[in-house]
């Protein structure tokens, strides 16, 4: 189902063998995502009705549906899964002029048992497919019990309408440090499938007034500077965004999609904030791995990360930049969701071979799932002024 919150709400009407029955329909944020997420293209925000199943033979929920464009129906209704604790016979779809569209069991439309869910108290789940073109007006779903004097039940069932195409844009984090590399993926769908094969999406970001800064295009199977594919994923198109200074800045991203003479223009914005400190990716300290009376044969690195979802997560340091050859360490630690720390040990060889740098030439995070690496954050020339090494201490 889809996640649910309070927000203002609107009568709908349940009929039940002759007599009318009000419910009441709940405008639905999209909740909290596990990654920040803009979405453009007439998107109305989900519904979703709760309440008691009157007895009797048959019951008929009622929604409605508001196109886009009259004149072209591109469109589609998702539903997300009905629950119901009381037992259905069959369902049925009716048009706004009372039409059938398809009748079909529970089984045939896809049925799974109260006790094989996660939420058993909330009945059997069955799922409904979606509606393509849908036409503007009152819609019906037809609920047929299994007998004639069933006994009173709860419905729960979430929908949505959507445009034909859409645009959506994501982060793994809203909020980096300035200066830091951010990377965003952009995909576009056409009835709800990846676009994919498209030249580039382009991406503007705006300061806060809605002057532009930069532009950047989102490219299919982009790859890092290090060579990194970013994503493997069919329609994700990705670019890396660097947020000059602390503040809050808006991104947005437009395409025209759709077949000449009349492409539809689909857009996208989202907001980013910088701040002086922080981000996914921060430095908490450097310490020499030593014993008193001993020099120390390697630094410890220690980076504090932000995690957004659990798996094996791999930190890359780049010692010395414009050299192919220069030295490289790196760590990894396989993480739960949320803050977190990952530790670099680089060997006090390798620090003198890069000439005992005061930056960290490039710090890279990558995310390591069975498909492939995803570059989660990047940044370059990372001062370690506010953490002296002793050079002296070091074994040579």
């Amino acid at each position: 189902m889809f996640s649910r919150a309070q927000m203002p709400r609107r009568p709908l009407a349940l009929f039940s063998s002759g007599r009318r029955v009000l419910l009441l329909a709940a405008g639905v944020a999209a909740g909290p995502w596990p990654a920040a997420r803009a979405q453009g293209g007439g998107m109305l925000a989900p519904q979703v009705v709760q309440s008691e199943l009157p007895p009797g033979p048959r019951v008929e929920f009622q929604f409605d549906v508001r196109t886009e464009n009259e004149n072209r129906l591109e469109n589609r209704v998702v539903f997300g899964t009905l629950r119901s604790t009381a037992p259905i016979a069959a369902i049925s779809l009716l048009d706004p002029a009372r039409r059938r569209i398809w009748r079909r069991t529970p089984a045939e439309l896809g049925l799974t048992p109260r006790d094989q869910t996660s939420r058993p108290e909330l009945g059997d789940a069955i799922v409904l497919p979606e509606i393509r073109n849908a036409a503007s007006g009152r819609w019906t779903l037809s609920l047929e019990r299994e007998a004639p004097n069933a006994a009173p039940g709860r419905l729960l069932l979430a929908w949505r309408v959507l445009p034909r195409y859409e645009l959506l844009l994501t982060t793994a984090t809203s909020s980096v440090a300035a200066g830091q590399t951010l990377l965003v993926t952009a995909r576009a769908a056409d009835y709800g499938v990846p676009i994919t094969g498209l030249k580039q999406i382009e991406l503007a970001l705006l300061d806060v007034g809605g002057q532009p800064l930069s532009r950047e295009p989102a490219l299919e199977n982009a790859r890092s500077r290090e060579g990194i594919l970013l994503s493997n994923e069919p329609g994700s198109y990705i670019a890396s965004l660097t947020l000059p200074r602390p503040g809050t800045y808006r991104l947005q991203a437009s395409l025209d999609v759709g077949s000449p003479p009349r492409p539809v223009a689909r857009s996208a914005v989202m907001e980013l904030s910088a701040s002086a400190r922080g981000g996914a990716l921060q430095l908490a300290w450097v310490r020499l791995d030593s014993s008193p009376g001993r020099c120390a044969r390697s630094l410890v690195f220690r980076f504090q990360i932000e995690a957004v979802e659990p798996g094996t997560y791999v930190c890359n340091l780049l010692l010395r930049a414009g050299d192919p050859a220069a030295p490289r360490a790196s760590g990894s630690a396989a993480l739960a969701a949320g803050r977190a720390t990952i530790d670099v040990i680089v060997s006090a060889a390798k620090w003198s071979a890069a000439g005992n740098p005061s930056a960290l030439a490039r710090v890279t995070l990558v995310r390591v799932d069975s498909a492939d690496l995803k570059l989660l954050a990047e940044v370059d020339n990372l001062s370690l002024a506010g953490h002296p090494i002793d050079v002296a201490a070091l074994c040579r």
